[in-house]
């Protein structure tokens, strides 16, 4: 479920996605990718980003997630994207650093995809066109 309530944007995917589609597992197509670098308003610093469109097989939903402030391995078969093995893992109750509040990885084998990340957004698209462009 997305029980992350650290996510920015999670709330608009719970009203608006049906209850059977509220699992990261869900989303395992990977339609976009781009490694960036970006200003971190609170640091003035240039840190680390990710933005990934997500979509789920048989429906036309597409989850955009924005990973900033990213460490990690990014290792995946780029013809499957991660089939149903992506998981979010809110960290804050474990103690972790500020850097890597959530960690962002994949249950399958030939997946090596870890990544920790200080805050994420996810934006939801009912039509893939609309969403990374």
């Amino acid at each position: 479920m997305f029980i992350q309530n650290g996510i920015e944007g999670i709330e608009i995917l719970r009203a608006e996605l049906p209850q059977e589609l509220q699992n990261w597992h869900k989303f395992g197509t990977i339609n976009d990718l781009h490694f960036k670098w970006d200003l971190d308003e609170c640091s003035g610093e240039f840190v680390r980003c990710i933005d990934m469109a997500l979509a789920c097989n048989g429906s036309s939903f597409t989850v955009q997630l924005s990973l900033f402030n990213v460490s990690g391995n990014l290792s995946f078969d780029a013809a499957n994207g991660f089939f149903s093995g992506l998981s979010i893992e809110e960290r804050t109750d474990a103690g972790c650093e500020k850097t890597s509040r959530f960690r962002v990885f994949s249950d399958e084998q030939d997946c090596r995809f870890e990544l920790f990340c200080e805050r994420i957004r996810a934006e939801l698209f009912s039509d893939i066109t609309s969403s990374i462009g």
